[in-house]
């Protein structure tokens, strides 16, 4: 079950915060400077009703707080299957990496995600051009 953050259609990733509880928001916030740091060109946005970062306009990931688990969305189905090692306390399914409230997600496993959804939209971004 989403939090009461996505239940109110925040607008604003503080919207979305500020309908979390202090341990769903303290892990997110943990997340969301651990993104900014490693994509430093990054904006904040909303995406499918979630925060995500963007970088040129492009949703690179979303992320969310749920009532057990917090949620780390690469906007692709392909992105967590390429990641050789993930921890053993996450879940990934196909688009959605699940782990603990309260847990931060390690650094490398963040750059290699991102380092990932990068090449996918590059890759896409080279078959429209192709295309013209």
């Amino acid at each position: 079950m989403a939090s009461s953050a996505s239940d109110e259609n925040p607008t604003t990733v503080d919207d979305y915060f500020n309908g979390l509880s202090d341990e769903q928001k303290s892990t997110l916030v943990t997340l969301r400077m651990d993104l900014h740091a490693l994509l430093p060109h990054a904006v904040d946005g909303m995406s499918y009703g979630i925060p995500c970062v963007r970088v040129d306009g492009v949703p690179i990931v979303g992320y969310a707080a749920f009532t057990a688990h917090c949620s780390l969305f690469p906007h692709s189905g392909s992105v967590l299957s390429k990641i050789s090692d993930i921890p053993t306390w996450c879940e990934a399914q196909r688009g959605t990496l699940r782990y603990p409230i309260g847990k931060r997600l390690p650094k490398r496993l963040l750059t290699e995600i991102l380092k990932v959804k990068r090449a996918e939209l590059e890759e896409k971004a080279k078959q429209r051009r192709r295309r013209r």
